[in-house]
């Protein structure tokens, strides 16, 4: 891309009377940029936003946004085996780009949390004592026990308990 001090130069060697050939010859451009920039004047080239060229999945547009109207969560591999058997010759990276943009963001569920009145819900947890238990004949064994505290209260229980049911939990406490 040619710089304004080029342009610039263009015009003075002109404004001296030099002519295009010998502009050409002392500033090693192209008599064609020459030629542009004496006719435009001392401002620089301008370019504008590109027109979109045609996509080769411009096509099957419509039928991939039917397909997802209908079947939301449908692969893009799917989709794209779909219409590549209707023609489409365009990349698998094409296709993903334009689901991306085409789908619906999904909403993700919001997450209510909840507060119980006091006295109404408890936490219980299994663990297994395995220190200061000895049976008779000598040996240590695991003895399961439930550690449960009541909501929004000072209370804990701790029970020992034979299973890991839940209604040997509620028993318990």
């Amino acid at each position: 891309m040619i710089k304004l001090r080029e342009i610039v130069m263009i015009h003075e060697l002109n404004n001296q009377g030099l002519g295009i050939s010998e502009i050409v010859r002392r500033s090693g451009l192209d008599h064609k940029i020459v030629r542009k920039h004496l006719r435009c004047g001392l401002q620089s080239a301008r370019y504008g936003p590109r027109q979109p060229r045609p996509r080769l999945l411009d096509l099957f547009e419509r039928y991939l946004r039917e397909r997802i109207a209908v079947w939301p969560g449908m692969s893009e591999r799917r989709l794209w085996r779909e219409i590549a058997e209707l023609g489409y010759a365009g990349g698998y990276t094409a296709v993903t780009n334009f689901l991306c943009e085409a789908r619906l963001p999904v909403r993700t569920a919001f997450e209510r949390r909840f507060e119980t009145p006091p006295g109404k819900q408890a936490q219980v947890d299994f663990s297994q004592i395995l220190r200061g238990s000895v049976l008779l004949s000598g040996n240590t064994a695991r003895l399961p026990r439930t550690y449960s505290h009541l909501s929004r209260s000072t209370s804990n229980l701790r029970a020992l308990v034979n299973s890991r049911k839940r209604s040997t939990a509620i028993a318990a406490g």
